[in-house]
């Protein structure tokens, strides 16, 4: 389980509401979840100076080392925005993955299995592993039964060692009522 948090966010927990940071410390203690980093403020990386991307990016990562322990190998880009050249800054920062959604794959050809496998993207041959988001589980997770989404998992699962259903949500949708 991987959890991510922005960094704003992070500070305003430790000084409001430390017992939930320290609740995430020992989680993160027990290996029951990883803290996964990002940009401390959440900006949007393509939009910022690479000088800039570094430093918001070890500004949190630096953050969670200090509070929660080991060192983030995963990335979360707010609102999901994906540029190539971002690839060199993550990996130059410690980042090994990042999770994208699916549409990103869609705009590339791939079809609808293709969200079930982790893949690899580089740019001035530094390599990550995008981890990509299944639109149909976030939707399934929001508005069904558990039963339903156990059967979509169920009916898309093949037998192969790379297969992964991914599923990030953002706790502000649970409890939501239209």
């Amino acid at each position: 389980l991987t959890l991510h948090y922005s960094g704003t966010l992070l500070h305003w927990l430790e000084e409001n509401h430390s017992e939930f940071t320290d609740v995430l410390a020992e989680m993160v203690g027990r290996k029951q979840v990883e803290m996964v980093g990002g940009a401390f403020f959440n900006p949007i990386l393509p939009l910022i100076p690479r000088p800039d991307r570094l430093g918001q990016i070890e500004k949190l990562t630096t953050y969670l080392r200090k509070n929660f322990g080991p060192r983030s190998r995963g990335a979360w880009l707010a609102e999901q925005v994906w540029e190539p050249s971002l690839v060199a800054t993550l990996k130059n920062s410690g980042i090994e993955y990042i999770f994208l959604d699916d549409y990103h794959l869609f705009t590339l050809g791939l079809d609808k299995s293709s969200v079930f496998s982790p893949y690899l993207t580089e740019d001035q041959g530094k390599i990550i592993t995008v981890f990509p988001l299944c639109h149909d589980l976030r939707v399934l997770t929001v508005n069904a039964s558990p039963q339903k989404i156990i059967d979509y998992m169920a009916s898309n699962y093949e037998s192969r060692d790379d297969q992964v259903f991914v599923l990030m949500e953002s706790g502000e949708w649970f409890g939501f009522e239209e």
